[in-house]
This record gives C-alpha cells, sequence and structure tokens, in this order.
C-alpha cells in the first residue's frame, strides 16, 4: 500500500493495541465459557480445570470484568486516534457474543461452532475494518494492489474459519461424555460420533484443496519456494 502512496492508519504501536484487545476479547471468551462450563469439566477434563481448581470462580469473574474494562479503553482509543468510532463497537459486541456463546449457543447444533468460527476470521477482519478508509483510498488509485492485499486477508479469513470449525467439531467429539450427561445438543450428541467425524474431515479436506489450489497458483506464478516450502511442510503435512 505505502509504494501505491497510501498510508496507514494503525501505527505499529496502534496496531499492538489492536492486537491486545483482541487478546483480550478472547481471553474473556475462554475465562466465561470456564465458569459457565465448571460442571462439565468435571467429566471432561477434571485435571485440566483452571477455575474451582485453581481459582475460584469469584476471583474468574473479577478477572473477566478487569480484563473487559481494560480491553473496552484499549479499543476506545485506538477507535479515537484513527478516527473509526465504529471500531470500538465491536468490542463490546465481541464480548457480548461470546458470552451468549458461552451460556446458549455451544450447547446447540453447530451455531456455536459456527460463532466460535466467525470469531477467528474477524481476527484478521477487524485489521481490514480498521483500515477500511486506507483500503477505499488504494481501490481508487490502485486497484490491483488493493485486489491483492484482499486477496490476502480473505484468504487467511477464509483458512482461520475452515480449521476452526474442524477443531470445534474435533472438540465436542472428545467432550461427548460431558456434553451428553448436561445436555447440550452438539453434532456429536444428535447425529453420533462417526457423523460428527464425516464433518470434521470434510471441513479438513476443504482446507487441503485451498491451500494445494494457494500453492499451485503460488507457484505457476513463479512463487516463493521457500515460502511453498513452509507452507507445505509447517501447514498441510501436519493436516495431514
Amino acid at each position: 500500500m505505502i509504494e501505491s502512496g497510501v498510508g496507514l492508519l494503525l501505527t505499529h504501536n496502534l496496531f499492538f493495541l489492536l492486537v491486545l484487545s483482541t487478546v483480550i476479547i478472547a481471553a474473556t471468551g475462554y475465562i466465561i465459557n470456564d465458569i459457565v462450563d465448571v460442571e462439565i469439566d468435571k467429566i471432561n477434563k477434571p485435571n485440566k480445570m483452571i477455575v474451582e481448581r485453581v481459582i475460584t470462580v469469584k476471583h474468574a469473574w473479577q478477572l473477566y470484568w478487569s480484563l473487559f474494562v481494560i480491553g473496552l479503553l484499549i479499543s476506545l482509543y485506538v477507535a479515537y486516534r484513527i478516527n473509526n468510532l465504529p471500531l470500538a463497537l465491536i468490542y463490546p459486541f465481541a464480548v457480548g457474543l461470546l458470552a451468549l456463546y458461552s451460556y446458549r449457543l455451544k450447547g446447540q447444533p453447530f451455531s456455536g461452532n459456527l460463532v466460535v468460527a466467525l470469531f477467528s476470521a474477524m481476527v484478521t477482519g477487524i485489521i481490514m475494518f480498521a483500515e477500511r478508509a486506507s483500503l477505499d483510498t488504494l481501490h481508487n488509485v490502485d486497484l490491483w494492489r488493493y485486489v491483492y492485499v484482499a486477496v490476502i486477508f480473505y484468504g487467511y479469513m477464509i483458512f482461520s474459519m475452515l480449521t476452526s470449525l474442524y477443531r470445534e467439531i474435533v472438540k465436542d467429539l472428545e467432550d461427548v461424555e460431558g456434553d451428553k450427561l448436561q445436555g447440550c445438543r452438539t453434532i456429536p450428541t444428535l447425529l453420533g460420533v462417526d457423523f460428527g467425524k464425516t464433518i470434521s474431515l470434510f471441513f479438513a479436506l476443504a482446507t487441503l484443496v485451498l491451500l494445494f489450489a494457494m500453492m499451485y497458483t503460488n507457484f505457476k506464478n513463479d512463487g516463493n519456494l521457500i515460502i511453498l516450502t513452509c507452507v507445505g511442510l509447517l501447514v498441510v503435512l501436519p493436516l495431514l
């Protein structure tokens, strides 16, 4: 973008703060999920529990609200600095949706999995939202570079979404016994373990197909062999 004469709104420091607020959103989601899942975790993973084994529920709530306030202040500051106040609205919306996921959606077939996958995709998407003014300018002055940048961002978002769906269903397969006892209506508890494995395999294969397509396109366009090797060894091979 800089080569096209389009400056970025996020400086290094502001980008760091945006990443930090995103990490805090994820942290609040994990905390409230552990609070809600205390009884389920006693069955599924009693040795890995944090709430009630390492800290009390009361202290977990205190940590949750402390992080919420810190993250909200950070997001407000970043939004103010880049003159993009709607960016600050994403923070309470995201935290609220994660709380809704923990209390209601995670016990519903696929909807909870989809929410987590969308959040994973938006980790990358929030950067596009923060830089939307710069991207609009780039679109007007250099369409080719705009398309190039957009393909990279959307590629990461699709990759994140597919791998998250794969992992979420695998987690449901791991937790099937505890979920049955607590009445959670996940894909494996409703449709069976074998069906859950089939669905997870579908998302894994879809990810592989897109990765192979990306590698082929990159290679065909005289791509960087180091990048292709790293993607093959560090992403494709472990997924296989």
